[in-house]
């Protein structure tokens, strides 16, 4: 009785919190509720409903507070609900998934996605905690995909020129071609394929055939103003047409690049479009299966994003199950060849397919979010157990660069990180350690110092502290605009960079005015990519090479500022300290 009433309390004020924020959510009190959930199975929630009295007040408190999310969440949850296809669709059920929801959520981190596709109202939350979830996701996010790296795989344009000896197919970017380039694409590839240069799941992805009335100028123009890219049409193997002529079948691989730079191959699924379609994805009407990674054959039925199972392709009759990939070998290559080029992306769904020819060919990748579903659902099999021990020692490895530099953070505990104990944040650590690094700082300037994070976290008391950026967040901290080349007239004992030299226009002079600011010592931290610095050259060479290295090194000498210690945090992103030194400047 306890459990009940801790899922009636959390069902009444998910109510009141609806009907806070406008909604017309009936019952006017649980007992309709309560009435309902007698004819449901028993174990329908009762595995579910272990929440302290005082969570459930919790959350009921938290859910009042944010009533605009809440109305938001309520109306998705809606449109998913109507269209699955294994539950009924009344209004009391309606209520009862939904209250569902929002506990399990409270305590998996399950999006309205993950909830419907894995079917997590039939499971019992041993079974749900097996699952990955949109929560497990984003911390693996965190922990192993560079923020401003993760653009080269959402941007079109930086994939296929990164990877394009792997794509096996000319392509055109209409925003940086000419008309001429344009017509000479079209009369060799009269029907090719359109996609937008950002975009995911397939959305805007379509075939254009060019005929002979086609007015060229005017197609030429819409394309470039919805920036496209343009790509060859990608011929498949005979094997992965019989399913799908109309679309190109993908293999979504999910790789993670772990701590000793090995590339470990976690899943692997299959995904074929539908009769109309051009794209496979789920979203888009399309089919996963889970292929055996070893062997490339099929080991599961097919799925739909409403949750439809099927043994056959609906359109052509092909059974799924037991059919083997050809040129399997091919595609673990490709993908061992492919994570190494883009090391800060440690985590990376990569798709692809098989030629005509029988080559494994690279059709996009993905770093924000290698979808969860397509690895789990059609066998309905939780993968957490592949990812969890990768995850906890990429945590490590990170704590360990952190400490490289010679801090011993006090209060992060001796035990391993993991998911459950991650007491500090990656970015706290590398405050904490660089302050390590200005042991005899008495006064300092953060140069791009955002609301002061470095102040909050890590600069030791007594230091005067000059927080600047592009624009002022709060009284304290000075404006200063250093694409137009402005820099704070202060001085002090160093300079801290963090992430700020990539958006100086002209960065001689930008470090220039940090050493005529800095008395002993300056502090960079940079990233390997950035859309603003040095954009023609960051375009070609994606990684942080030694000529850069060369470059910063040459300016600081020339302002007689010397190399003193040169570390790096996740493999990849360089922390760089400079001393004053009275040395020629030559």
């Amino acid at each position: 009785m306890a459990l009940q009433e801790n899922f009636y309390g959390l069902s009444e004020g998910v109510f009141k919190a609806c009907r806070y924020a406008g909604l017309n959510f009936p019952p006017k009190n649980s007992s309709e509720l309560q009435t309902s959930q007698a004819h449901v199975p028993s174990d329908y929630f009762g595995n579910n409903f272990d929440l302290s009295r005082a969570m459930v007040d919790k959350l009921c408190a938290e859910m009042k507070c944010t009533r605009n999310y809440l109305a938001n969440l309520y109306q998705k949850f809606t449109e998913k609900f109507l269209s699955h296809k294994p539950i009924k669709h009344t209004k009391t059920d309606l209520n009862i998934y939904f209250c569902d929801y929002v506990l399990t959520s409270s305590k998996l981190g399950a999006s309205v996605d993950n909830y419907f596709v894995f079917e997590l109202y039939r499971k019992p939350i041993a079974i749900q905690r097996k699952f990955r979830m949109d929560r497990s996701g984003r911390l693996t996010r965190f922990v192993c995909n560079d923020k401003i790296a993760r653009d080269v795989l959402n941007n079109k344009v930086k994939t296929n020129t990164l990877f394009n000896d792997f794509l096996q197919r000319d392509w055109l970017n209409t925003t940086d071609c000419t008309f001429e380039d344009f017509k000479a694409f079209v009369k060799k590839y009269p029907r090719f394929f359109s996609k937008p240069v950002e975009s995911w799941q397939g959305q805007g992805a379509q075939i254009i055939t060019v005929d002979a009335t086609e007015d060229l100028e005017k197609l030429f123009a819409t394309l470039r103003n919805d920036k496209r890219v343009l790509e060859e049409v990608i011929v498949q193997h005979e094997t992965l047409r019989a399913f799908c002529p109309t679309a190109v079948n993908t293999i979504r691989v999910n790789t993670i690049f772990d701590a000793h730079n090995v590339v470990r191959i976690l899943t692997t699924s299959g995904r074929f479009g539908t009769a109309g379609n051009v794209v496979d994805n789920l979203h888009g009407g399309g089919i996963a299966v889970v292929i055996d990674p070893n062997s490339g054959v099929i080991t599961s039925n097919g799925i739909t994003d409403t949750n439809e199972r099927m043994s056959k392709h609906p359109d052509t009759g092909k059974t799924f199950k037991g059919f083997q990939y050809p040129a399997w070998d091919k595609v673990l290559a490709l993908v061992k060849k492919l994570t190494p080029m883009l090391p800060q992306v440690r985590h990376v769904g990569w798709d692809i397919t098989i030629n005509d020819k029988g080559d494994a060919i690279l059709v996009e990748g993905n770093g924000h979010y290698p979808g969860a579903n397509v690895q789990q659902a059609p066998d309905d099999v939780g993968r957490e157990h592949l990812y969890k021990p990768l995850i906890d020692e990429l945590l490590n490895f990170n704590k360990m660069q952190v400490r490289v530099l010679g801090y011993r953070v006090n209060n992060l505990p001796d035990r391993a990180l993991s998911y459950e104990n991650c007491p500090l944040r990656q970015n706290v650590l590398v405050n904490m350690a660089m302050s390590k690094l200005l042991p005899d700082c008495k006064s300092l300037i953060d140069v791009g110092c955002r609301r002061g994070k470095f102040a909050k976290t890590a600069c030791p008391a007594g230091v005067k502290y000059f927080p600047v950026d592009f624009k002022s967040y709060d009284a304290e901290i000075i404006a200063c605009d250093f694409s137009a080349g402005a820099f704070p007239k202060v001085a002090a004992d160093a300079c801290l960079c963090v992430f700020s030299a990539e958006y100086a226009e002209i960065l001689p002079q930008f470090l220039q005015n940090m050493c005529a600011a800095a008395r002993k010592q300056i502090l960079i931290m940079c990233s390997p990519f950035d859309k603003d610095f040095q954009l023609e050259y960051r375009w070609n060479n994606p990684f942080l090479t030694d000529f850069t290295e060369k470059f910063l090194l040459g300016v600081m000498k020339g302002n007689r500022f010397g190399l003193s210690a040169h570390y790096a945090v996740n493999a990849g992103v360089p922390i760089i300290l400079y001393d004053f030194r009275k040395i020629s400047a030559k």
